[in-house]
């Protein structure tokens, strides 16, 4: 059951060079992003609270804790009955290294497929996935257009030339869509597939939803954060406390 759980819940960041922001998504998705960060500077961050876990026809109510830092690094911990659940994603050590991904329940570190590494893993805090969408040069954004109340915008990493019959696709397996309230400009929802480990050709649709924004320390962070799998509830996170820029180092052993 954990390691079925891990691989629904586990998201993922790659941060590669390429194209930048094209110009019509720029704007808002900058006008988002000085909405939320205001004219605080955010590193890192720590959020803690408590997450309803949902595995089948069961769920229980546990202590989570998210961490993330501004080049794309996270961890996960949730502290299961069976267990704590860590989820740890980190970028290259070197420019253009290829992230890295594990997973644990306290029985043994698992590596994370690949091709489950090339989203962004920092799904949890919106304002840092914004700021390295628009700074990250391996990104191509754009504007796919307002749908009722909310402005669609799509990233993806191209596929290379050399290998643009490869299925799946690098822009496939990376690509991700977000979602703004046309009006206040703040990120509701973020869209993207996972895929089992021996098969990245099977997409498993994620949709995360943000609610509740509150300032904390000058800094507008959603309250609220829930991720469906096929359409299920799988994680609803209530958080209490948000810590910024703590110099928050993330490895597989650290806590911090």
């Amino acid at each position: 059951m954990i390691r079925c759980l891990i691989q629904r819940i586990s998201l993922c960041a790659v941060f590669l060079p390429v194209p930048a922001v094209a110009q019509q998504a720029q704007s808002p998705l900058q006008a988002s992003l000085s909405g939320m960060l205001g004219k605080v500077s955010v590193q890192d961050v720590i959020l803690t609270g408590s997450a309803n876990v949902v595995t089948g026809a069961s769920s229980q109510t546990v202590p989570c804790t998210f961490r993330s830092t501004a080049a794309g690094s996270s961890r996960i911990d949730l502290s299961l009955s069976a267990g704590t659940l860590t989820d740890t994603r980190m970028i290259g050590s070197a420019s253009g290294a290829a992230p890295t991904g594990t997973w644990t329940n306290g029985n043994g570190v698992h590596q994370i497929a690949s091709h489950n590494l090339m989203t962004d893993s920092g799904w949890f805090f919106p304002a840092l996935l914004i700021q390295r969408m628009i700074s990250n040069p391996a990104l191509t954004v754009v504007f796919v257009g307002q749908e009722g109340s909310l402005l669609h915008y799509q990233s993806y990493i191209p596929t290379p030339a050399n290998i643009a019959n490869a299925t799946p696709t690098t822009q496939h397996l990376s690509q991700t869509d977000l979602y703004l309230d046309a009006t206040t400009l703040l990120p509701t929802q973020l869209a993207f597939n996972i895929h089992p480990d021996s098969n990245a050709a099977a997409d498993i649709p994620v949709l995360i939803q943000y609610q509740n924004y509150q300032s904390v320390n000058g800094v507008l962070v959603p309250l609220e954060v829930q991720e469906y799998l096929n359409n299920s509830l799988l994680l609803d996170a209530q958080l209490q406390t948000a810590v910024f820029n703590s110099g928050l180092t993330i490895s597989t052993q650290s806590t911090r």
